[in-house]
């Protein structure tokens, strides 16, 4: 049992995959910062590299923080949290750095709430999902109040400004929306009011209207591009041809601005070719793949909106990030998760990852209390409502599978689908839980689950 635990704490396979992340990372920031470092800066070779180093470690400290933190006292803090944000993301307007026409850091730069913001988001909308349950689909408890949340922490993410952030926040919060029940008319409505207020920004600021004609004009090759930063992205992937030219021995890395920020793919494929790009995108899809694992296993529904959150939350910023480089996509500036140089990023994007893994470690530990819970979140045909799937019993365990079942007999739907009232339903013992998921069609994205345990 021991053995089952320590397990589940550590998730091999998503500290596999996050530590190959981190150590191509480092690799290539050196590769691509260490001679810009001496001719450009006039600093050390390994300044970039080290910097980078020193936050790693500090990552590392967060991430075991989070895996050995409780993920549920995160639901319980989660308006305190965002109170915090909010208060950071005032500050830095008010007192952040100026730098290249943007205030976006706090403490000389090593600071940037808008990193934070998009973890302390999903927390948030995670709570505040899965507190409301059915509600989320009236339009004055649901769409209306997330709305305005919402809509207050990326407006002062876009008045820094920081418009790919801000549209960040704003797409992984609305996913989570749409998967914790909301009907396809609210989603209807926040996709267009999220358009429209996108075509309003971009006529506001001239510089991201230019990038989304730069991206027009290069038609998917960003050789071709007007920009002269996205061009340099676009000939370092020619040049590294198809197997590459080798670790340290690309060339238009030292012109490139910032080729260990927004440019670090564009140094993967010029060094590594086509093989050592494709390598990080099969780390990103395994990455995907573990986290919505770990969402499906989930044990309730903060769990699984958190752990799913987090997952969606990484794989979008991964995306825009490598469709800027490849000319795909409008040049934002954002970073490639656990890859990028970036102190703020890496961090809060380890302590997203232990909390990932403090999700998979709750689910372990109900595994080994006398009943393996299938955590999915399945839905019969009829049921208004989400539940978890029944547990599996094992010999002895009736008795807590009825207790995990709220100690009552839930019969199965009626072949016409008719929903059936908890009310109802012959009840003793503690009460069924309050806070579960409000879907009856997203949850089957993760599988159709077994038959509800009826009463022995």
């Amino acid at each position: 049992m021991k053995a089952a635990k320590n397990v589940a704490l550590l998730d091999y396979g998503l500290l596999t995959l996050t530590a190959t992340l981190i150590g191509i990372g480092f690799i290539m920031i050196f590769s691509s910062s260490y001679q810009q470092a001496v001719m450009r800066f006039d600093l050390s070779p390994t300044y970039f590299a080290q910097r980078q180093l020193q936050w790693i470690v500090a990552g590392v400290v967060a991430m075991l923080a989070c895996a050995l933190l409780n993920y549920r006292l995160l639901e319980r803090y989660a308006t305190p949290l965002l109170g915090l944000i909010l208060v950071l993301l005032v500050a830095v307007l008010l007192f952040g750095e100026e730098i290249y026409g943007a205030r976006r850091t706090l403490a000389g730069g090593s600071i940037q709430p808008g990193e934070a913001a998009k973890l302390i988001m999903v927390i948030y909308a995670s709570a505040w999902l899965t507190s409301k349950g059915e509600k989320i689909k009236l339009i004055s408890y649901g769409l209306l109040p997330f709305s305005v949340v919402l809509g207050i922490v990326a407006g002062l993410i876009v008045l820094e400004p920081n418009l790919s952030t801000a549209i960040l926040v704003t797409a992984t919060a609305m996913t989570m929306f749409f998967i914790a029940g909301a009907t396809p008319r609210q989603v209807a409505v926040c996709v267009a009011v999220f358009l429209l207020t996108c075509g309003l920004l971009f006529t506001r600021y001239p510089h991201a209207r230019d990038r989304i004609e730069q991206m027009i004009t290069a038609g998917g090759d960003p050789s071709q591009a007007n920009n002269e930063q996205v061009q340099q992205f676009g000939n370092a992937f020619k040049n590294g041809g198809l197997l590459g030219r080798g670790l340290g021995n690309g060339d238009l890395k030292t012109n490139m601005p910032l080729p260990w920020t927004d440019g670090i793919v564009s140094v993967i494929g010029e060094e590594f070719g086509l093989p050592g790009t494709l390598f990080v995108v099969a780390l990103y899809l395994g990455l995907t793949f573990r986290g919505l694992r770990i969402a499906s296993r989930a044990t309730d529904g903060f769990g699984f909106l958190l752990a799913f959150g987090i997952t969606i939350w990484l794989v979008y910023q991964a995306i825009v990030h490598v469709a800027a480089a490849t000319g795909l996509g409008p040049l934002t500036g954002v970073t490639l998760p656990f890859v990028s140089y970036g102190g703020s990023s890496l961090v809060i994007n380890m302590a997203a990852i232990g909390m990932l893994m403090s999700v998979a470690h709750s689910t372990g530990r109900s595994q080994t209390n006398g009943v393996l819970a299938n955590a999915r979140f399945d839905f019969w045909r009829g049921y208004g409502r989400a539940r978890l799937s029944s547990p599996r019993r094992l010999p002895g365990a009736a008795s807590t599978a009825r207790r995990r079942a709220g100690g009552r007999h839930i019969p199965r739907p009626s072949p016409r689908g008719a929903a059936i009232s908890s009310r109802s339903a012959p009840s003793r013992g503690r009460a069924a839980p309050r806070r579960q998921l409000a879907s009856s069609t997203r949850a089957r994205f993760f599988g159709r689950g077994r038959r509800p345990v009826r009463r022995q």
